[in-house]
């Protein structure tokens, strides 16, 4: 069954626009013209995947994603006219998985929904849980649990603990995990890195020690340091 896709933007030009590149691929797309008909879309439970713009009437698009993650973990990518950073970082710290600017190439949202989706699927597919320390993910279910509390994670948060719970002491550079998110590697996404690391970061706290699970090493990336990895079925 195609994955129905929700595209959130006021904008006909540009909804017109996702709907094209988007059906190409077989999605099924559902448009919206502003954040409360968004809302109650969502609700309905018939969604897989929201593209929501920012400047929305109504509710806009960074109270929307806001609350969507109160409910719901589906990927989100928002789309913008502004490019500032101040903007990525805000709708990136809400919950959004992804941002692009407008105007934008066809081919890369193709790619990056693809994208999202590809590691929402994956999660499925495995079925074993790691632990470091007092977390512990619980990848076939989707959840991570610090001392028996559920922390939640957006899609991507999700998968770049996974990545660096599953390879503890090494390290991964900025560009490495953008090629484990997207398949590939993108010039624009170096600063969400920074921001999905800091938001990961913020929700699981700190070990016992006053010491953080994911160290930066500085000029390189990012690595968690475990010597009991333990894998359980």
């Amino acid at each position: 069954m195609a994955e129905m896709i929700m595209v959130a933007k006021d904008d006909p030009d540009i909804s017109n626009l996702i709907e094209l590149s988007l059906e190409s691929e077989g999605y099924k797309i559902v448009k919206v013209t502003n954040g409360i008909e968004g809302l109650e879309l969502i609700k309905s439970g018939k969604i897989d995947m929201g593209i929501i713009g920012s400047e929305i009437p109504s509710i806009n698009g960074f109270e929307l994603t806001k609350e969507i993650r109160k409910t719901s973990n589906m990927p989100l990518l928002m789309i913008s006219k502004k490019d500032e950073d101040t903007n990525k970082i805000f709708g990136l710290n809400l919950g959004a998985d992804d941002y692009m600017t407008v105007p934008f190439n066809p081919l890369e949202l193709v790619a990056r929904v693809n994208a999202l989706f590809r590691r929402t699927k994956e999660y499925n597919k495995i079925s074993s849980t790691i632990k470091i320390d007092d977390l512990q993910l619980d990848i076939r279910n989707y959840k991570l649990i610090k001392e028996d509390r559920e922390v939640v994670l957006t899609a991507t948060e999700f998968k770049i603990l996974k990545l660096l719970m599953e390879n503890p002491n090494r390290i991964y550079s900025k560009m490495q995990i953008c090629e484990y998110l997207n398949g590939e590697f993108f010039e624009t996404d170096t600063n969400r890195i920074a921001v999905h690391i800091f938001n990961i970061r913020d929700k699981i706290g700190v070990k016992n020690n006053g010491q953080q699970y994911i160290k930066n090493v500085k000029g390189l990336g990012y690595k968690i340091i475990d010597e009991k990895l333990i894998y359980s079925a």
